[in-house]
C-alpha cells in the first residue's frame, strides 16, 4: 500500500525521490476527488500529503498542502497536471491551518512556534496570491489550537481571536489588507473566551461570536457592534442537539449542502447532498458510501463539489 501511494506521488511530482532508502515515517495521506453532483461521477485530482486549507476561485481550485518535504500552495484545473504556485518561506513554525479569503486572493496561516525554536509565539501571518507577506499577528504564547477566526463576505475585514496576557483572549478585527485594528474587544459579562468567530453581517457592521462560559458546555453566542463596541445577547446553539451530520459545505446559492455521516458502529462514513429551497422540502440529490470524506470547497457554479477522502496515519 505504502510502496504503491509513494509511486503515485512521485509520479504527480508531489514528492520528491529520496536521495537513499532510509525508512520513512507513515503519514497522513488526504486523496483530493471531485464530484459531479447531476451524474455522481467522481473524478480523482491527486494525493497531496495533508490538506491545511482549500479556496475554489473563478479559474482554479486551490490548495495549502503538506507535503512530504515541505508545503506549498497547489492550484488544480480540470484536465491539468497541478501546479504549484508557490512555497511559503519556512520561518521555523509550524503551521496549524490556513483559512481563504473570499476570491482566494489572500490566506491567513495559523502557526506556533514549539519549545527549542529560537523564536517563540504564535499567530496569525496573511499572505497575497503570490505568497507574499501582508502582515502578522503576534500571539505571545502557544497556541494549543487553531485561532477562531472568520473572513467578511468581501474579504475587508480579518476577525482572530488570540490571548493577550493578563488579558486573556481578545478579539482583533483587522482590515483585510494592511492589518490595521478596527476594533479590539475583551469579553465580559460571563464570557470567560472565544471558541468560535461565527462571522460578519452583510454589511460588516457586526460581528457574532460564541463565547465560552468556563462551564465547559454552555456557549453564550454575542453580537458584537463594531461602530461603538458594544454587545448583545443572542440565542445560543444547543449543546445538546444531535445533528446527525459532521463537516459540511454550503453552495454559493445557499440552495446545496454537502455533509458527511458518521456509518453504524462509527465506521465509515457516507457524502450526502441535499437540496434545499425556500417553502420546498429538503431533496437529497446524492449519496455516496462508505467514504471517510470531508467536503472542501464547491465550484463556484455549484455543480462540482471537492472532497477530501481519508487515508489512515
Amino acid at each position: 500500500m505504502r510502496r504503491a501511494l509513494l509511486a503515485g506521488l512521485l509520479a504527480l511530482g508531489l514528492v520528491a525521490p529520496a536521495a537513499a532508502a532510509a525508512p520513512q515515517p507513515q503519514a497522513r495521506t488526504d486523496e483530493l476527488l471531485t464530484i459531479d453532483v447531476a451524474t455522481g461521477k467522481v473524478t480523482r485530482l491527486a494525493t497531496p500529503q495533508f490538506v491545511m486549507g482549500s479556496c475554489w476561485g473563478a479559474q482554479r481550485l486551490e490548495l495549502l498542502v503538506e507535503r512530504a518535504r515541505d508545503r506549498a500552495y497547489v492550484t488544480y484545473r480540470p484536465g491539468r497536471p497541478p501546479q504549484v504556485v508557490h512555497r511559503p518561506p519556512n520561518f521555523g513554525a509550524m503551521l496549524l491551518g490556513a483559512d481563504y479569503a473570499p476570491g482566494c486572493g489572500r490566506v491567513a496561516e495559523s502557526y506556533m512556534h514549539l519549545p527549542g525554536d529560537p523564536q517563540t509565539g504564535s499567530g496569525v501571518l496573511v499572505r497575497d496570491a503570490g505568497g507574499h507577506e501582508l502582515f502578522r499577528l503576534v500571539e505571545g504564547g502557544m497556541a494549543e489550537d487553531l485561532f477562531p477566526l472568520a473572513w467578511s463576505a468581501d474579504g475587508s475585514l480579518l476577525a482572530v481571536a488570540m490571548y493577550e496576557g493578563d488579558r486573556g483572549q481578545v478579539l482583533h478585527v483587522v482590515d483585510g489588507v494592511t492589518g490595521a485594528v478596527v476594533r479590539r474587544h475583551v469579553p465580559a459579562n460571563g464570557v470567560a473566551g472565544i471558541d468560535a468567530v461565527v462571522g460578519f453581517s452583510a454589511d460588516n457592521t457586526t460581528l457574532t461570536y460564541d463565547g465560552d462560559t468556563g462551564t465547559g458546555i454552555a456557549v453564550a453566542r454575542r453580537v458584537l457592534d463594531l461602530r461603538t463596541g458594544a454587545t448583545t445577547a443572542a440565542p445560543a446553539p444547543d449543546p445538546f442537539a444531535d445533528t446527525g451530520v459532521l463537516p459540511s459545505a454550503t453552495s454559493p446559492d445557499g440552495s446545496l449542502r454537502a455533509f458527511t455521516t458518521p456509518g453504524p458502529g462509527g465506521g465509515p462514513r457516507g457524502l450526502a447532498v441535499v437540496e434545499q429551497r425556500p417553502g420546498a422540502k429538503p431533496r437529497t440529490l446524492l449519496r455516496r458510501g462508505p467514504l471517510e470524506v470531508r467536503p472542501l470547497e464547491w465550484s463556484p457554479d455549484g455543480r462540482t463539489l471537492a472532497v477530501v477522502r481519508h487515508e489512515p496515519y
